[in-house]
């Protein structure tokens, strides 16, 4: 399935090649997961490179296209560590969402074989995508 890769999907392409060569969006590993926190309707465990990528194409389509990720800061620990931080905002049926956000992600083999998204006020993100 072709997919239109979203905004945010494109930020962390340009902080993965940036910092490790690799994009995000043809280094996914095939077993890859994601972890979404909070207990909204977005939140959990996403397997494969597919149900990843449209998990970001749902939220983007959420919030008709105003989803945006602006990184302030990536820090390489490794070569099989990778956080991308910076600010989430996007709008929603009246709703506004501003936060900060911060993705972690592991490396194998230059392959992303986990990720985790995290957010600093996870009950405003709760309340947005709920």
């Amino acid at each position: 399935m072709a997919h239109h890769f979203p905004q945010t999907a494109e930020i962390l392409d340009r902080e993965m090649v940036a910092a490790t060569g690799h994009q995000l969006t043809q280094s996914l590993d095939d077993a890859a997961l994601l972890h979404v926190s909070g207990r909204s309707g977005v939140a959990g465990t996403y397997q494969g490179p597919e149900a990843i990528l449209q998990l970001l194409e749902h939220m983007t389509n959420l919030t008709d296209g105003t989803l945006r990720f602006v990184p302030t800061h990536t820090f390489a620990a490794d070569d099989e560590m990778l956080v991308v931080c910076g600010q989430a905002n996007a709008q929603r049926q009246r709703r506004q969402l501003d936060t900060g956000t911060a993705y972690v992600v592991l490396l194998r083999d230059g392959r992303v074989r986990e990720m985790w998204l995290a957010q600093q006020d996870q009950a405003h993100v709760d309340d947005f995508w709920s």
